[in-house]
């Protein structure tokens, strides 16, 4: 009995020693393609031809979207080049699962060139936690999930369910960096009513629309698209979807919002699966602008 304890405990420390190795290796293997992801995110950037926000960068636009975009890029602002953020929340994997997990997570969002990188980590007991990169780069979305970065458990992308999902989500979350809702930007504008406008965006023979809904301050109060890919276990779906924003307020001299909710229609009932909130927030500017950063 004694020597088959000894002989387990010591398995169980190869094993536990071999996992620890394991999740080191895996944490500097990430590190270094978020290195590569964002370096080649940046690469794909082109220069406006203005990188200072002028009203007449508003010709045109359908009301509410002329009004919301007067009032998040103050007029002689320097347009940024790059954002990046944290977020904090939490969410869950399907509309029908019971369990929420907490996450971190942070993002850089390209307005100049269609394209963002999120990484999330999800704790799950103890040191162990999963790890979700989701990407929108040179035409292509793609997403992964693995455990502590080691263990790849699913990969997607890039085709063209993920392709558009992705271009969509990159649309809709630009009421963080509102200069990638421009025309300068590629967005062309369609009004719909007083409050509702589209915005569609063609990116490398992708192309996406959504409808902005406008509250009575003039904010963005929620994106809807009537069909957006979801993938499944059994593979992509198409299902309506809608995002929320609320707490909208001044930061570096744009108006964001500060939180932000996202969820899927069944049946005509409308399921969050994300619930999130900026933790901090940086914008780079272009070369020649007087500040290079703000926060």
């Amino acid at each position: 009995m004694a020597a088959w304890a000894n002989w387990r405990l010591a398995g169980a420390g190869l094993f536990f020693a071999g996992l620890a190795a394991a999740m080191r290796s895996g944490g500097a293997q990430q590190a270094r393609m978020a290195k590569e992801a964002e370096r080649r995110l940046l690469d794909g950037l082109r220069q406006p031809a203005r990188t200072v926000f002028t009203p007449a960068l508003l010709d045109g636009l359908p009301p509410p979207a002329a009004r919301y975009l007067a009032r998040a890029l103050p007029a002689g602002r320097p347009l940024p080049r790059v954002a990046r953020f944290r977020q904090h929340g939490r969410l869950r994997i399907a509309p029908d699962s019971p369990r929420w997990l907490p996450f971190e997570a942070w993002q850089v969002s390209t307005p100049w060139a269609p394209g963002f990188l999120w990484h999330a980590r999800m704790a799950l007991a103890g040191p162990l936690g999963l790890q979700i990169s989701d990407a929108y780069m040179q035409g292509e979305g793609t997403g992964r999930l693995a455990l502590q970065a080691a263990f790849q458990l699913q990969e997607r992308g890039p085709c063209p369910e993920m392709n558009s999902a992705a271009l969509q989500r990159y649309l809709a979350e630009a009421a963080w960096y509102p200069a990638g809702l421009l025309p300068e930007a590629g967005v062309r504008w369609q009004a719909l009513d007083a409050h509702r406008a589209l915005a569609t965006l063609e990116d490398r023979g992708t192309v996406v629309a959504l409808e902005f809904r406008f509250n009575d301050d003039g904010d963005i109060a929620s994106v809807y698209a009537p069909a957006r890919w979801r993938s499944t276990r059994e593979g992509f779906v198409s299902q309506a979807w809608e995002g929320r924003f609320g707490n909208w307020q001044q930061v570096a001299g744009l108006r964001i919002p500060l939180q932000a909710e996202a969820g899927w229609y069944d049946d005509d009932a409308w399921h969050c699966v994300w619930q999130g909130g900026i933790r901090d927030i940086a914008y780079e500017l272009f070369p020649g602008d007087q500040s290079r950063k703000e926060n």
